[in-house]
């Protein structure tokens, strides 16, 4: 008898989310997020929670990756090698979260597109950068990238090696051409630095343009003064514009207490001891904000934007415990740096 009610119940819910979704379709003129909506609500199981990081911190390494494996990560297996090895675990989160990425743009309103292609665009400027420093760019960022790129093809990123002249070739007609000819002869001499600090420059004004949101204007806003703050804390230069932190109110050399109080003055309380609780309080506003945006008006973006936020940051959760875990660091230690 038991089994009959389960049953019947099961059934009333695969027919209710055959039923819904379609109707869903019929309103997204009128309310072009309830379809992407009603399939986020779907996914929010794959986000991991404070007591399943709890979980997680209690076990040791082999059997972290089995837990995930079996229950928010099933395609992660795929990915691993006989040993386990963190290099093959951080390849299936990354590609995990770059299909995650890939599947949120697909169900979501056009109006949305141009930003959720700039925000995939990242992974496009990772392999770019890896190829000018090196012929042979480890072959798991290169599968992991095919996915979801927006200038590369099969057949090139397929090659066992490039070389600068390949690279040119492959993004020729590409929104990259004008930046790698500028940069050519520079690199070619083993110079990269101005090169992928353009590369930054026009990631992040790309982003700019193309968030016409509150939601995403907020949070690329903060996505860049998080990079300019990481930046003058490791004694370069703040060099890109937007963010809420003008970038007068940057210097190059600042102590950590001095960028603490900049951040302050504008609205961001962080413990400015060191330059490590610096980028954890960074991460702690994040993904308050994660957080925050998720539980917003359904028919808006600022579910998709929460969504992006929270995925993004249980996959840095997961990559830090299990780096830590394998390094043999306490579990004490471990949760001092997590942030969930």
């Amino acid at each position: 008898m038991e089994l009959i009610i389960v049953g019947s119940i099961v059934g009333f819910l695969i027919v209710a989310t055959a039923v819904l979704i379609p109707v869903f379709k019929v309103l997204a003129p009128i309310f072009p997020y309830a379809y992407t909506n009603a399939r986020l609500r779907a996914m929010r199981k794959e986000l991991l929670s404070k007591e399943d990081f709890e979980e997680l911190l209690r076990k040791p390494y082999n059997e972290v990756i089995y837990n995930l494996t079996k229950k928010n990560y099933p395609d992660l297996s795929k990915y691993l090698e006989a040993d386990f090895s963190y290099a093959s675990v951080e390849s299936g989160l990354r590609s995990s979260l770059m299909k995650t990425l890939d599947k949120i743009r697909r169900i979501s309103p056009q109006q949305s597109q141009k930003y959720l292609n700039a925000q995939l665009a990242k992974y496009d400027i990772q392999l770019i950068e890896s190829l000018v420093r090196t012929s042979k760019a480890k072959q798991r960022i290169r599968r992991d990238i095919f996915y979801v790129t927006e200038v590369f093809s099969h057949v090139f990123i397929t090659k066992e090696s490039h070389n600068i002249d390949d690279l040119y070739n492959e993004l020729k007609h590409t929104i990259y051409e004008p930046i790698l000819a500028k940069y050519l002869e520079e690199l070619k001499k083993g110079i990269y630095v101005n090169f992928e600090i353009e590369l930054d420059l026009f990631q992040f004004k790309r982003l700019l343009a193309t968030a016409k949101t509150t939601e995403a204007r907020t949070y690329t806003k903060f996505i860049i003064d998080r990079h300019n703050i990481s930046m003058i804390i490791k004694g370069h230069t703040a060099r890109i514009v937007g963010g809420k932190i003008p970038l007068a109110d940057y210097q190059k050399g600042m102590s950590t207490e001095e960028v603490a109080n900049v951040c302050k003055k504008h609205g961001i309380e962080i413990d400015g001891s060191t330059p490590e609780l610096i980028e954890h309080g960074l991460q702690i506003r994040l993904r308050e904000m994660g957080r925050k945006m998720l539980s917003r008006n359904p028919l808006s973006e600022a579910s998709i934007i929460g969504y992006i936020i929270l995925k993004t940051t249980d996959i840095r959760a997961l990559n830090i415990l299990l780096k830590m875990k394998q390094d043999n660091f306490d579990e004490e230690k471990i949760r001092e740096v997590l942030v969930i």
